[in-house]
């Protein structure tokens, strides 16, 4: 493996970015501003990106990054994407998977900043198979993933000594597994329903997200809102492991537990019930020990 190597740049204009990413830039606005932090590991190279407001569109890559696929992580702010006339919105948390020889559109209208990982494109080949993907990280992974990521980033470090190998593959590793639980998990098979049912899980997850502290949300009342059937509903979280039931327990009780780690009292237990639209302080008891099986 070639020793890996760190680039710091703080600039104002696409050049900057352009360099260190292997990017052509196209259209950028003349706000566009990158503070960015690189390292590059041979199969696995990473930027960290602190964007201001940005518009622009990347044209093409540099030929030797022509055979990796790239993992786009915001891990604050929101950031759209747009390949091939869709757009993907990217919310903390997200990851988008695309060909990064397909031209896109980059904006954001607050400051983000992101993480980019380039991964070979054999690594991930067996996992995904299309081009975009949108998918919403397991949060134990992604959590793990971006600390390590972090850690190497933020550090003063020399990794072109003996360890740069082993380090490489934890990465590798800890990048993989967190694309392979996301995509075992929330991606729609492709034999029934396909982009429907992937449209109606990322709908109904939409609505679980702002409204779940409502009591009367409900699998039917979901289906409803979605203008399908509770049948239909159920068959496309089916497709995933899931139900939309457990889908809705399952934000109830994360934010319930969320509340809970500042204190315990009977009279926090019932306001966290309230707060997160469980009926009583018993059910959401059941559903956060349901969420630590899970």
């Amino acid at each position: 493996m070639a020793s890996p190597q760190r680039y710091r740049r703080r600039g104002r204009g696409a050049a900057e970015f352009a360099e260190l990413s292997g990017y052509r830039v196209e259209g950028a606005q003349a706000e566009f501003a990158v503070d960015v932090t690189a390292i590059d590991l041979g199969d696995v190279a990473m930027w960290r990106l602190h964007l201001t407001p940005v518009q622009a569109t990347i044209a093409d890559v540099l030929p030797g990054e022509l055979e990796t696929v790239q993992v786009l992580s915001t891990v604050s702010g929101t950031m759209t994407v747009r390949i091939a006339g869709i757009s993907h919105e990217l919310t903390p948390g997200s990851y988008l998977l695309f060909d990064p020889r397909r031209p896109h559109d980059v904006s954001s209208a607050d400051e983000t900043t992101s993480f980019l990982y380039s991964v070979r494109r054999s690594a991930v080949e067996p996992i995904i198979r299309e081009f975009p993907l949108r998918v919403d990280a397991d949060p134990v992974y992604s959590r793990a993933l971006r600390a390590l990521v972090t850690s190497v980033l933020d550090s003063e470090r020399d990794y072109s000594g003996p360890g740069a190998g082993n380090l490489r593959i934890a990465i590798e590793s800890a990048l993989l597994a967190s694309i392979a639980e996301a995509v075992g998990r929330f991606r729609a098979t492709t034999s029934e329903g396909g982009d429907r049912f992937l449209v109606l899980i990322e709908g109904a997850r939409q609505i679980i997200a702002g409204e779940f502290a409502d009591r009367s949300l409900s699998a039917t009342t979901l289906a409803r809102r979605l203008s399908v059937s509770r049948s239909l509903l159920h068959r496309a979280f089916e497709s995933v492991g899931m139900t939309p039931a457990v889908e809705l327990r399952n934000a109830r009780a994360r934010h319930a537990r969320h509340l809970l780690a500042t204190g315990d009292s009977p009279t926090q237990r019932r306001a966290a019930a309230r707060a997160s639209g469980f009926a009583s302080v018993t059910s959401m008891l059941a559903a956060i020990e349901a969420l630590g099986r899970d």
